[in-house]
């Protein structure tokens, strides 16, 4: 019974201290990140995304750093699915598939299930210091390398 008593307040204090470790570490919005911009945050950072319909099958994004606000890209975008271009039949809509935001991996928008938003036309990259550079796609290929300008 005493080997108990032990052995419970060890095994208490040894998983607060996993639990602490493994906590992923979050970032307040910063103050430029539009309101309707939906957070995909992890251990390693992450990205805010803000989305707008306009012309189908277009949206327009922009896409922050977590930790900065400074924005990372902008352009747009084509909803595919599996590999099959969807059409985004409104405004609640993409705001519905917002919500599964889960991944930017610096040209495509991860979103739930089998749906991300791929680069179609120019996206841009500007660097916090002043100039940056843009990269052409047509369906999520490049078409025009990347080019760096002032």
């Amino acid at each position: 019974m005493s080997s108990y008593k032990i052995v419970v307040p060890i095994y208490i204090a040894a998983c607060s201290i996993i639990a602490c470790s493994n906590e992923q570490e979050s970032f307040d919005r910063p103050s430029n990140i539009p309101p309707k911009a939906v957070p995909a945050i992890g251990a390693d950072g992450g990205a805010w995304a803000n989305c707008l319909y306009i012309e189908p099958p277009h949206v327009q994004c922009e896409i922050f750093f977590a930790s900065t606000g400074d924005v990372w890209a902008r352009g747009t975008y084509l909803l595919e699915t599996g590999d099959e271009l969807s059409q985004i039949r409104s405004a609640e809509h993409l705001d519905q598939l917002m919500t599964g935001f889960s991944l930017f991996n610096g040209h495509t928008i991860q979103l739930s299930d089998s749906n991300r938003l791929i680069p179609d036309g120019i996206i841009d990259s500007p660097f916090a210091n002043g100039g940056g550079k843009s990269t052409e796609y047509s369906k999520g290929t490049v078409v025009r390398a990347e080019k760096q300008y002032e």
